[in-house]
């Protein structure tokens, strides 16, 4: 891992709450494939704020992304991820 993911575990945050995730959802780009993207975040609440997490072709499989974006979502926050 990283010094970021290392540092970022000392960042405070909520207990960690159930979710929900959206995928895949396709947006339409003239003479272009589709835009995939997913988007995860908590069951409830209001006002959430959003991380955009563009990780570059193909699935995001690298465990510490899949790490934090699980860590994010679970804390609260909105995860669009490509």
């Amino acid at each position: 891992m990283n010094n970021l993911t290392d540092l970022s575990r000392h960042i405070p945050t909520p207990e960690a709450a159930l979710t929900v995730a959206y995928t895949p959802i396709r947006l339409p780009m003239e003479g272009r494939q589709p835009l995939e993207l997913g988007l995860s975040a908590p069951a409830v609440g209001s006002n959430l704020p959003i991380v955009l997490l563009s990780h570059g072709f193909g699935r995001p499989t690298i465990s510490p992304r899949r790490m934090a974006m699980r860590r994010w979502r679970s804390s609260g926050r909105s995860v669009v991820s490509r």
